[in-house]
């Protein structure tokens, strides 16, 4: 089941703690309305699946799942997407740097030759889609692509190209070249060699256990295939292979590779294993390198990258210890500060939960204490957490380390998930996707289904608690409020449009907000009836709010962050800093700071004096 982040997006267009900074640089400060300073990008939190990464001298480019191709200029203390001649949308499996030329393949092969700052597409009327892989010596560059089976091949730098490999029998996972020879990793057929520009390939597997072999590589006159046994190495140009000998490779397969003098680089995606003599003896990366699946390796000189399924990882004392440097490309739908820290639910590849325990300058991910990367909200109930996930509710007592599952009786399945959860001591409240509201009386012991005045397909986006009762915040069915623990609801919505989205409700003074993909309506009768707070938000899609004391601030979807310091009366702009075209989805408020999270780009802070 889909996070339910996602859904709202389409309507719109081992208990351990893990430390995953990801390095930023502070913007500086300017004045906008009528709070000083600016928004600075936090660093982090990253989870972005980086495919590609390459290095020359301190520039990085690296290519994320979450689109695009981005550019470091300084070892990845700041970032740029690449936007002029490249989709945003593409995703580069590879990128090459050979002389002053990049090369990156994506859903087409890109060339740049002015540092990535223009690229254009090459080979438009032979090559459509879905390249895996390349490979490029002298004038020759090899792309092998996704489950198409042939390989594609230039002899004049990607000017032009030609279909080969028709008579391989299997998909190819990777291609390499030495002097005249085209060497192709195939998905259970071994290694298949071609001496004649790729005419004709056969096979050559003699001394290879494993034919099944994610990666080929050369370096220094020496042919490396990455299988499911481990690193093989050829001396004769293919003719025979012999397995590079250590404990450490058992059952580990290699499908990624990169080199530089006597260095070797060699992971995937359970682990990553470094030689700097040659092959002769390896390590394996542990010291830093938070996540051990490994989707793209580079080196230059002495600084080693390894993009993982959570961002790019750096060494600079040849594999020893390693440093996560970014990129926070992580859509961040949910915020929750408690006492000094700030926690965000992020999703994407890994996904999760992440907390900050100094305003932003490190993210820690809570890692393996969920089932499930797919976390929608959380919330705190006292000194407990409570995690709505697509795998059910979920309590933890220790701030995320560790969780205890908490759903008997709420039904989550593929048509389902539980959207959002709160807490007043023993009774917590659930939403969920298909199935209506659930309410627990025993700490989430058990659960039974609340008779609702609304259809259960309106289903909860939200709960506030007050003293008078709970509100839950529907999905096209106004607001809903009950003043018994959750056993009656009736609808509280006179004045609001039902045929829209309420996606948070606060409190300011004596007065309830509620946000809605139609703006901002405050009530001043506990939800009795409501009213449009402020003309300038009226229309606009806003996803949340947070209040300190007559304080609002309100994340929209395409319009930034709005503030008001006059109880919703009135509303202005606090952008300066941003990135055009933000798209913010979730805000807190913790102590000097504001935080918000954005679609695509992390969590971002605003200096903040009440």
């Amino acid at each position: 089941m889909k996070s339910i982040f996602f859904f709202l997006s389409s309507l719109l267009a081992f208990s351990l703690v893990v430390f995953t900074s990801c390095k930023k640089t502070d913007s500086g400060s300017s004045s906008q309305g009528s709070l000083a300073g600016q928004w600075q990008q936090t660093n982090g939190p990253c989870n972005g699946l980086i495919g590609s990464v390459a290095i020359s001298g301190n520039t990085i480019y690296a290519g994320s799942d979450v689109g695009g191709t981005y550019i470091s200029p300084d070892l990845g203390k700041t970032w740029s997407m690449v936007t002029n001649g490249m989709s945003t949308y593409s995703n580069p499996s590879a990128i090459i740097i050979h002389n002053d030329t990049i090369m990156a393949a994506a859903d087409g092969v890109f060339r740049s030759t002015d540092n990535g700052k223009t690229w254009n597409q090459l080979g438009q009327d032979v090559i459509t889609c879905c390249i895996l892989t390349m490979s490029w010596t002298g004038q020759t560059i090899v792309l092998c692509t996704y489950n198409y089976g042939p390989l594609f091949i230039s002899n004049d730098n990607g000017l032009t190209w030609k279909e080969s490999g028709s008579s391989i029998p299997d998909y190819t996972n990777g291609a390499a070249i030495l002097g005249s020879n085209i060497y192709a990793a195939t998905s259970s057929h071994g290694i298949y060699i071609s001496t004649d520009n790729g005419q004709t390939y056969l096979a050559s597997n003699n001394g290879l256990t494993n034919l099944q072999v994610y990666s080929v590589m050369t370096n220094n006159n020496k042919i490396y295939a990455g299988t499911g046994d481990g690193l093989f190495a050829s001396t004769d140009q293919g003719a025979n292979w012999s397995i590079i000998s250590n404990a450490l490779f058992h059952s580990h397969p290699i499908q990624h590779m990169a080199f530089n003098s006597s260095t070797i680089l060699a992971g995937g995606y359970s682990g990553l294993f470094y030689s700097n003599d040659n092959g002769a003896s390896w390590k394996q990366a542990v010291t830093g390198l938070a996540d051990q699946s490994i989707e793209s390796l580079a080196i230059s000189g002495s600084t080693f990258l390894a993009g993982t399924s959570s961002g790019i990882y750096m060494s600079v004392n040849s594999g020893q210890t390693w440093n996560a440097i970014g990129l926070p490309v992580t859509y961040v739908h949910s915020l929750s500060s408690n006492g000094s820290d700030v926690f965000s639910c992020a999703i994407m590849m890994t996904g999760g939960i992440f907390v900050t325990p100094d305003y932003g300058q490190n993210w820690n991910f809570l890692l393996g204490g969920l089932p499930t990367y797919n976390v929608n909200s959380i919330s705190w109930n006292g000194t407990e957490m409570i995690a709505a996930t697509d795998s059910g509710v979920f309590v933890s007592g220790d701030r995320g380390l560790t969780w205890t599952k908490k759903s008997q009786g709420v039904p989550v399945d593929e048509y389902s998930t539980v959207t959002c959860v709160a807490g007043n001591g023993s009774n917590l409240y659930a939403g969920t996707y298909s199935y209506g509201i659930f309410v627990s009386h025993d700490g989430g012991g058990s659960w039974t289904h609340a008779t609702l005045p609304v259809s259960d397909e309106y289903y909860a986006m939200c709960f506030y608690i007050n003293s008078s009762g709970i509100y839950a915040g529907m999905f096209f069915g106004g607001i809903l409020f009950s003043s018994d623990n959750g056993q009656t609801w009736t609808s509280v919505s006179s004045g609001l449009p039902t045929m829209t989205a309420y996606s948070s409700i606060v409190q300011a003074g004596s007065r309830l907000f509620a946000s809605s993909f139609q703006g901002v309506y405050s009530s001043g009768d506990n939800g009795h009836t409501w009213r449009i707070a402020g003309s300038e938000l009226n229309g606009k899609v806003v996803y949340s709010l947070a209040t300190n004391g007559t304080d609002i601030i309100a994340a929209t979807y395409e319009n930034g962050v709005y503030m008001s310091k006059d109880l919703g009366s009135s509303w202005f702009q606090i952008n300066s800093g941003l990135p055009a075209n933000t798209k913010t989805a979730c805000v807190a408020i913790n102590g000097q700071w504001l935080f918000v999270g954005t679609n695509g780009q992390g969590v971002w802070r605003h200096p903040y004096s009440h």
